[in-house]
């Protein structure tokens, strides 16, 4: 995963915990997945709603991370 600066087309962040392509690795043993990619406005809510999966593929245990259009962020099991 990235974080882009200022909209979806601008520069990739590169800091503490990114390679020189501003990627971000996943810790070993996890898996993510996600139903779209919200796009956050400049009061917080977004284009679309999203689910990401949190795997933990030893124990296949789950977690979503759930966000509202709204903006709003919930983790269920």
């Amino acid at each position: 995963m990235h974080y882009r600066q200022g909209t979806c087309a601008g520069t990739t962040w590169t800091g503490p915990g990114t390679d020189a392509a501003g990627s971000i690795a996943v810790p070993a043993g996890i898996t993510l997945s996600a139903t779209a990619d919200p796009i956050f406005n400049y009061v917080g809510g977004n284009t679309t709603g999203a689910t990401y999966t949190i795997t933990h593929t030893q124990s296949s245990t789950l977690v979503h991370v759930v966000v509202a259009l709204s903006g709003r962020v919930s983790i269920t099991p």
